[in-house]
């Protein structure tokens, strides 16, 4: 679309700037138009000029809004991405930040503190020496009337979930799980170590305990890919009915880190439970540290 010529003939130049943000203009069509006003006006700063030219996308050469005047530019720079993070595929990369400067014209400021927002949204990832790329969206970690497992839970909306055991065995427990647990003194536990994937990439590290006296073979059973609820429900005829959750929030050290592949420091959703059974015993208490860049919690509320 070029604007007419006797429009830009007879305007001054801070008027079809005006009437330009109204609308939205491939690069070609403000190159064209703007070289119409600078044959036709002497007010033209170059300045200007390039800022009304640089404000359409040069990536892809499509329509972008121009910055207001009032719009900070990383918020214009982030709104630009996240419109293009849309069209991209999980693991595309973003351009590098000494390119976003040039294309964008902005200082290197403003594209970290742009990327910093999608970062925190869980749009992107950094990964350390390689760069930024689109993220796989947040899974929403449900805490419903109707408690479910992890497992349940991920499986019934249609994600594929593996699960390594790094680490099982019987303990005496510490004092805070022989209290959540209700045991007697010095009664053992069963310990299980779990790392949950989610398409293959690592979601949740997961340390469960429950009474050794309630279940004294659950070690010799296949905990691989498996649900724990429907294994003790199955194998024990133990369903669990009720529970209670802690949600913190916390850092991952370096052992974590690892086991996540997340950088060492990474935000970590930790979420602990104690669930019961029909009878209300105390059947398993858990400690479940979730990569925060990629689970979100979701409740429901309920009408009083």
């Amino acid at each position: 679309m070029i604007i007419e010529p006797t429009f830009v003939k007879h305007t001054p130049f801070g008027a079809w700037l005006e009437k330009v943000e109204e609308a939205s203009y491939t690069v070609d069509e403000l190159v064209m138009t703007s070289l119409q006003v600078c044959a036709r006006t002497n007010k033209v700063q170059t300045s200007l000029l390039v800022e009304v030219i640089m404000s359409s996308d040069p990536l892809q050469n499509e329509q972008v809004p121009i910055r207001k005047s009032h719009v900070p530019k990383y918020y214009w720079l982030q709104e630009i991405l996240r419109n293009q993070i849309g069209g991209w595929e999980v693991g595309h990369p973003l351009p590098s930040e000494t390119e976003l400067c040039r294309l964008y014209s902005v200082s290197r400021t403003t594209v970290r503190k742009a990327t910093d927002g999608l970062t925190q949204e869980g749009l992107v990832q950094r990964l350390q020496g390689k760069g930024t790329y689109v993220a796989h969206s947040k899974m929403k970690v449900r805490f419903i009337q109707r408690r479910m497992g992890f497992f349940e839970d991920m499986v019934a909306r249609g994600f594929q979930v593996q699960s390594h055991t790094l680490q099982k065995g019987i303990i005496t427990p510490k004092e805070q799980v022989a209290a959540a647990l209700e045991l007697e003194a010095q009664e053992k536990v069963l310990r299980i170590v779990r790392l949950r994937f989610i398409h293959n990439e690592p979601i949740l590290l997961a340390e469960t305990f429950l009474p050794y006296r309630l279940f004294p073979d659950l070690l010799h059973e296949n905990l691989e890919d498996v649900s724990l609820y429907s294994l003790l429900a199955t194998r024990y005829g133990v369903h669990i009915k009720s529970g209670t959750s802690w949600v913190d929030a916390g850092l991952a050290n370096q052992e974590e880190a690892e086991k996540l592949n997340i950088p060492t420091g990474s935000a970590l959703l930790i979420v602990s439970e104690c669930m019961r059974d029909a009878q209300g015993r105390a059947i398993e208490y858990s400690i479940a540290k979730q990569r925060a860049d990629r689970t979100q919690i979701e409740l429901s509320v309920l009408p009083t």
